[in-house]
């Protein structure tokens, strides 16, 4: 169970650049915070911030892309807003 969530994650960062993939992973799965990661990685909080957008928004997109957020008929905005199901 735990390698299939890993390997999915792993699917989903897929297209990232590499550090970008290593923040969100960092803040993931050590449970950093923004200003660890920028120690960790040699980069600014800013910079951060930037990248774990960008991941974030990465994995939601492909999420949406695959209807993996939303209940079976319903619309993509009806399921985020009513994630009840």
């Amino acid at each position: 169970m735990i390698l299939d969530a890993l390997a999915r994650m792993n699917a989903l960062l897929d297209g990232l650049k590499p550090r970008a993939r290593r923040a969100f992973l960092l803040s993931r799965l050590e449970g950093l915070p923004y200003t660890g990661i920028g120690v960790r990685l040699g980069v600014s909080l800013s910079t951060v911030a930037k990248d774990m957008a960008l991941a974030l928004r990465h994995c939601y997109q492909l999420l949406m892309d695959d209807d993996l957020l939303c209940r079976p008929g319903a619309g993509r905005d009806e399921a985020w807003r009513n994630p009840a199901w």
